[in-house]
């Protein structure tokens, strides 16, 4: 996954969003229902059954909505998976939405729940550590509550809470799309604006390797401690 300060992540999850809960019958057209088996692989997770059991998973997914959405998606953002299925999603969902496979964005192995942890605190906190002064889009069936107030109520910051029913619809999809544009453009825009300014100091001096050289380390750090905090200053 690209390190890029400022690149925007889109951290998707499955059940409630891609995966829902009515049949592929009631919902209409491009729907398909599809049961997988997961084996068991002796990982453990608060958040599953699964274990030292496999364990049926029902699918009702719209591999002709979601599926060409995602790749195009890749093309401004770090699209990650933020599910309990982590792994999994790769190995069974992957093939069904005919998409190529997506990081893990978040894993309980990687970001350890803490002790009465729910999904959702889990997933806040491991969110944030994983992606340190990036903008996010968050897409969730969970409820958003109040506890991480500090990190989700920013301006780089879009959750989308799908009703598990109907799962991301056309109109997620567009304001992703939109928040996802805006975010790249000012990133390429703050890029190029460094960029600038170090072709202006190299002629201040003279263009010395060694100083060219400090100079772009600096421009580098600058943009990943200052990261969306310069990025939405105009917002």
């Amino acid at each position: 996954m690209s390190t890029t300060p400022g690149r925007p992540v889109v951290a998707l999850d499955i059940d409630g969003v891609l995966n829902i809960e009515h049949s592929a019958r009631k919902v209409g057209p491009g729907w398909i229902r599809r049961t997988v088996t997961i084996p068991p692989d002796g990982r453990f997770s608060p958040f599953t059954l699964l274990g030292e059991h496999s364990l049926e998973m029902p699918l009702t997914i719209n591999p002709t909505l979601h599926g060409p959405w995602i790749t195009k998606i890749r093309e401004n953002a770090d699209i990650c998976w933020a599910s309990t299925w982590e792994y999994d999603a790769n190995r069974h969902l992957v093939p069904l939405l005919r998409i190529e496979p997506l990081p893990v964005g978040i894993s309980v192995a990687a970001q350890r729940p803490r002790f009465h942890d729910g999904p959702m605190d889990w997933k806040a906190r491991a969110l944030q550590q994983a992606f340190p002064g990036r903008p996010v889009v968050w897409i969730d069936d969970l409820n958003f509550t109040a506890d991480h107030d500090d990190w989700c109520d920013r301006p780089d910051r879009l959750l989308i809470n799908t009703d598990p029913a109907i799962g991301m619809t056309a109109e997620h999809m567009t304001q992703i799309e939109e928040f996802v544009s805006w975010h790249h453009s000012s990133e390429r825009q703050i890029r190029a604006d460094m960029l600038a300014d170090i072709g202006r100091l190299n002629l201040v001096t003279g263009g010395d390797a060694a100083t060219r050289t400090i100079v772009l380390s600096l421009a580098d750090e600058q943009a990943r401690s200052e990261g969306s905090k310069v990025l939405f200053a105009s917002q």
